[in-house]
Parts: C-alpha cells; sequence; structure tokens
C-alpha cells in the first residue's frame, strides 16, 4: 500500500470521508479509505494498492475482461422488455426476469458519431467486447466494421490475447504509444477512477488529440450523484482510486488546456437493486420487483435532469 498526496494540486493534508470494505467484489477483508484534499477538494483512494498491487483486487471475471455472446439486437430486445411494462409478463419465468431486472436504465444517445476510417484509442478497453452502459454497439469489435485505425489500452494480458485476436492493436500502458501518434477519437469508458494518476491522461489526452475537430469521450462515476450521498463509502474500493464530481474534471480541463463540450449525468435503477443487495445503508433497494425498478427509473430521469446523476459524461476538446 502507498500513500500518496493529492494528483491535481500536490497537496499531502486531506480529511477522511469514509472508510469501506471491498463489498462489491470481496477480494479482501481490509478497510480502505477516501479522503478529501484540503486545497482542492478532489477525493481519492488513500492510501492505495500501487501498481504492482492493483492487480490483485480485480477479480478474474471482473465484467471489461470477459468474452460475451451478445450482439445488438440481443441488448435491444432486453432493453425495451425491461423498460416496458410487457417485461413484468416474465415474472413468472424467474431466470429471464432476473436478467431484465439488470437492463432497467434510460434511453442515453451515444455523444459521438464515429466516422469511416477515423483513429479511434479506447484507453482500457478490457477485451473490446462490450463497454458497460454502451453496450456491444460502440465496443471497439463493432468498431471495425467502420475503421482499420482502431486502438487499445489495456494492462489485462487475456485482454490484450482477445483483442490481438481481433486485429486490435493493444498497448499495455499510455506511456506505450508514440508521442507522434495522434487519434481523432480517444475514449476512457469508466476507467479514469481506475488510474494511479489521472494527471498523465489529460496531458495525454491534450497531446494526442489530431486537431480541434477530434473529441475525447470520458464517461464515470460521478460522486456528487444521488446514491454516493445517501452512502459515500457505496465505492468499488480499492480499485477505484478516485472519486470525481464536475468540479474536478472541469479543474482538470482548465489546467491541461482542454474544453468541456458536452455535459450530462444519467442514472440507472439496476445499480440501486445491486447496492442493495452488498450495503445494509441501501438494503430497502434490495430485491425490488421489475415494476418498481421502472418507477424508480422515473424518478432518477428526474434527478439526471438537474445533473445529479449517479454517473457522467463528458466530450473534451481542444481549448485553443
Amino acid at each position: 500500500m502507498e500513500n500518496v498526496s493529492c494528483d491535481y494540486c500536490c497537496f499531502d493534508d486531506y480529511n477522511i470521508i469514509c472508510k469501506q470494505k471491498d463489498i462489491v467484489h470481496k477480494t479482501s477483508e481490509d478497510y480502505f479509505q477516501i479522503v478529501r484534499c484540503k486545497n482542492c477538494g478532489l477525493h481519492y483512494t488513500n492510501p492505495r494498492p500501487n501498481k504492482k498491487l492493483i492487480s490483485k483486487y480485480y477479480p478474474k471475471e471482473y465484467s471489461f475482461y470477459r468474452t460475451s455472446k451478445f450482439n445488438s439486437l440481443k441488448e435491444l430486445i432486453l432493453n425495451f422488455l425491461s423498460n416496458s411494462l410487457f417485461g413484468n409478463l416474465f415474472i413468472i419465468i424467474p431466470t429471464v426476469y432476473r436478467k431484465l431486472k439488470n437492463y432497467v436504465k434510460p434511453n442515453i444517445l451515444y455523444p459521438i458519431t464515429i466516422k469511416k476510417n477515423e483513429s479511434i484509442l479506447d484507453i482500457g478497453c478490457g477485451s473490446g467486447i462490450s463497454t458497460h452502459f454502451w453496450g456491444h454497439k460502440e465496443s471497439l469489435k463493432n468498431y471495425l466494421n467502420l475503421s482499420k485505425n482502431v486502438f487499445g489500452v489495456e494492462p489485462n494480458t487475456l485482454s490484450q490475447q482477445i483483442l490481438k485476436k481481433m486485429k486490435i492493436k493493444v498497448y499495455s500502458d499510455i506511456s506505450d504509444i508514440n508521442p507522434t501518434i495522434k487519434f481523432d477519437f480517444i475514449r476512457m469508458n469508466w476507467s479514469l477512477e481506475h488510474v494511479h494518476y489521472p494527471s498523465r491522461y489529460f496531458k495525454f489526452i491534450f497531446n494526442h488529440l489530431k486537431n480541434n475537430e477530434s473529441r475525447a469521450l470520458i464517461c464515470i462515476p460521478n460522486y456528487g450523484g444521488h446514491i454516493y450521498k445517501i452512502d459515500k463509502s457505496n465505492v468499488e474500493l480499492p480499485i477505484h482510486l478516485y472519486h470525481f464530481q464536475y468540479k474536478d474534471i472541469l479543474n482538470y480541463c482548465r489546467k491541461f488546456k482542454l474544453k468541456i463540450e458536452y455535459f450530462k449525468t444519467f442514472s440507472y435503477a439496476s445499480m440501486y437493486l445491486f447496492s442493495g443487495s452488498i450495503n445494509e445503508n441501501l438494503i430497502k433497494y434490495k430485491g425490488m420487483s421489475l415494476y418498481s425498478m421502472q418507477k424508480l427509473q422515473k424518478e432518477l430521469n428526474l434527478i439526471d435532469k438537474k445533473n445529479q446523476g449517479n454517473d457522467m459524461i463528458f466530450v473534451l476538446k481542444h481549448d485553443l
């Protein structure tokens, strides 16, 4: 374990916000703490596993490493049933009913349109099969139908093998990428919260966006969101090393000459269902029916309109 100063302002004094075990993946019985920098307000895990130790806190079945047989059509069907009254009829088929609960979520349009043969870099891309909230449609595997210039950054060796079989050029770290290589599109889908030094990645994005038409997409948990107001410790510790709010990303962008072109928050009910099963402070959401989840999703959509949702989407460009 290592003790660190604030990545943004380098200040080394902080307040302890909360402590929690690994309640999500259960890789350890140790307690980890989230702290808040007394100078700039950035929240981060401290002390934390260093780069050599962090891999042992990722379970082998970690979702981003998995291969998948799902395709866009299956996802569309599940999304439709999960978010409509028809889905409630499947209560008579428990296995299908349980699966539908995992797909109760808002309809959020992907904010970037990938053009033919654009150069694409996905940092923290996993196996390139799926993209968490965005599903198969926005995966690197699907992008191969649009471009031959598809690249990924992924430290997991099994995922690297899968990517290479798909003919995707993969790097273990952003430091392996030649400084002269530029990209039309750089993406970090729920990966910035996992890195040890976020400042490296903002600097990288600035240096590797091809031109003023190029964009970076960052999707991350919103530590100022509704569910974290209920319980600040409801976090994937210790693999989430940083716990960002909007002002933190704004600060990094100003420091590294980037501009926020698009911002949106969103929440999905299945996060509450899962949290209720592992966290006593959210136990009222445990075992919700599909109908209750659909009702909750409508309430969350109203929260999202105030930009207080549990996840954030940013589109960044050069601020020149």
